[in-house]
């Protein structure tokens, strides 16, 4: 990536890597949690780290980073995910703050569901999933503003993000009944 930076002068940067299991067969493992946190915070860390340097010189660039609705509140039926999709979120809003001085824009994208690989394999009901290609162009139209979020679909978002501020009394019976993500 940093050769091809050298190259072409990479202006933008979507990273995006996740990988997910659940807690349907009981606890997750040490091994799962560590797959999933190496793979969704470290693979867009990864990603972004070695062009940072390049940006700053060059006072331009934007990043964008695919968190998730799951890093708003950590759900038990997929602790690693939201943990690990949390970081990524607290990640790229630390991000944003440092490097405007550079005229580097950072964008955290928190979508909810999306049809894809990943969601294929779940067996529940997944509200307000959303085609690929109409996350994508959601995505698309609204980076050329430079928001410090974008998070979808919007009724989800508000969901997650109130259910987020209430204390655990609350929240933990409601979301004791989401179902198991295997």
């Amino acid at each position: 990536l940093l050769s091809m930076d050298e190259k072409y002068n990479i202006d933008v940067i979507i990273a995006n890597a996740g990988i997910s299991a659940g807690t349907a067969e009981g606890n997750e493992s040490y091994q799962q949690i560590k797959d999933i946190i190496d793979t969704n915070l470290y693979g867009v860390i990864n990603m972004i780290d070695p062009l940072i340097a390049n940006m700053q010189k060059r006072q331009k660039g934007k990043i964008a980073i695919i968190s998730s609705l799951a890093g708003y509140r950590g759900l038990p039926s997929c602790p690693a995910y939201s943990a690990s999709k949390g970081a990524v979120k607290i990640y790229g809003e630390a991000l944003r703050g440092l490097l405007a001085k550079n005229g580097i824009g950072v964008t955290v994208i928190t979508p909810g569901y999306i049809k894809s690989a990943m969601t294929d394999r779940n067996d529940f009901y997944m509200p307000f999933l959303l085609q690929t290609d109409k996350a994508v162009n959601i995505m698309i139209r609204k980076l050329s503003k430079n928001p410090a979020r974008i998070a979808f679909p919007k009724i989800l978002y508000f969901f997650v993000w109130f259910m987020s501020i209430l204390p655990p009394f609350i929240t933990d019976p409601i979301f004791a009944r989401l179902p198991k993500k295997g």
